[in-house]
């Protein structure tokens, strides 16, 4: 049963995504998150690398409403 208690501390894990749950959030293709990935978001912090894998920062804008 999940806890709804609203002083509950969020799960580091909870505050990331991978690129193909980006692409259904932000209605982006999942190619151009990868672009976005390697051309941008690694160099402010927003996104990182592991294996295969890029992991995304969820508390960031939607890149294609914000300027990069």
């Amino acid at each position: 049963m999940e806890n709804h208690n609203p002083n509950r501390r969020r799960s580091p894990l909870e505050e990331i995504m991978d690129v193909q749950e980006a692409a259904q959030i932000w209605g982006l293709q999942p190619s151009y998150i990868k672009d976005l990935c390697r051309l941008e978001l690694e160099k402010k912090g927003l996104a990182k690398k592991k294996g295969n894998t890029w992991i995304l920062d969820r508390n960031q804008p939607n890149p294609s409403k914000a300027k990069f």
